[in-house]
């Protein structure tokens, strides 16, 4: 099976799998990747990355599933979540770490296909390399990034902030 279509499968597992789990949708959710509404963001992140909600709101109770693109050379600096995070890597390669000083001997490289949760409350920062990423999150909201180290936190020259 191609690595694409593995991925592909995999993911639509995973959200059937959380969807039974969280008592399903009340219609069904078809998606092209054709019609994706992308937008910059989210505003909790560093700038140059882009966004798409799939299902629900991450601002909100309940499961949401996102897609975000990342440029090439892009840093979350250290952080963690209020719940934990599921992601699925479609697209590129993402380096994490855990800890509580970004170490880059430290992590953890994942390709298309890779899946992985981080658990509340390690900290943890994500990193793309030369070719950038795209990667899939579904989990309960209402979702939250917080920075370790509060100058590090992009909301502070935004008037607004979501997810």
């Amino acid at each position: 099976m191609k690595p694409r279509r593995a991925v592909l499968l995999f993911t639509s597992l995973a959200m059937l799998a959380l969807r039974v789990a969280s008592g399903g949708a009340d219609a069904p959710i078809q998606i092209d990747p054709d019609s994706i509404a992308w937008k910059d963001g989210p505003l909790t992140i560093p700038p140059g990355a882009r966004s798409a909600i799939l299902e629900g709101d991450p601002k909100r109770d309940g499961i949401f599933t996102m897609r975000v693109s990342f440029p090439p050379n892009y840093l979350i600096p250290l952080h963690s979540h209020a719940r934990d995070e599921r992601i699925t890597v479609l697209d590129g390669t993402v380096f994490v770490g855990m800890g509580d000083a970004v170490d880059r001997t430290k992590e953890t490289r994942f390709g298309a296909g890779a899946f992985y949760v981080t658990p509340t409350p390690l900290r943890h920062w994500v990193r793309t390399g030369e070719e950038g990423a795209l990667l899939q999150a579904t989990g309960l909201g209402p979702w939250t990034v917080d920075y370790v180290h509060p100058e590090d936190d992009p909301r502070k020259s935004n008037k607004e902030s979501e997810p």
